[in-house]
């Protein structure tokens, strides 16, 4: 969000960040996440003995495309967003395509995210990002 957010502040026609609008982003509110890890910790030992304790906190995905258009709407940058590939090894594994499914986590734990996905949200977390960044 830092290229747009700059690009929003220097009142730039455009800013290229890595990804494509199709890329399915993996995410999970704090609090969601922190109810999970309560749940986790709460049912350790039937987690234990399981063969493939592996969970996926992720609570939905979004696509990146979504995501810029809802974010840049909502810290008003009117420039045009260009998606481009990965130039280095963290921006690679930023965009790497991810598989998590929350199904586990339901059925094992009982866990249910409440957080209203982040497109939805947008003007509350943006306003928020904005807060920081100041």
């Amino acid at each position: 969000m830092d290229p747009i957010y700059n690009a929003t502040k220097q009142n730039a026609a455009a800013v290229s960040i890595p990804g494509s609008t199709t890329l399915p982003i993996a995410l999970v509110h704090k609090d969601d996440l922190a109810e999970f890890y309560i749940k986790v910790v709460d049912r350790l030992t039937v987690l234990a003995a399981s063969t493939h304790p592996v969970i996926n906190a992720a609570s939905h995905q979004e696509d990146l495309g979504s995501l810029i258009t809802a974010f840049s709407k909502a810290i008003g940058y009117k420039g045009q967003v260009n998606f481009r590939p990965a130039e280095n090894p963290f921006e690679e594994g930023m965009i790497t395509v991810t598989n998590f499914r929350p199904n586990r986590a339901r059925g094992l734990l009982g866990w249910e995210p409440r957080q209203i996905p982040f497109t939805q949200g947008m003007e509350i977390y943006a306003a928020a990002y904005q807060a920081f960044k100041e």
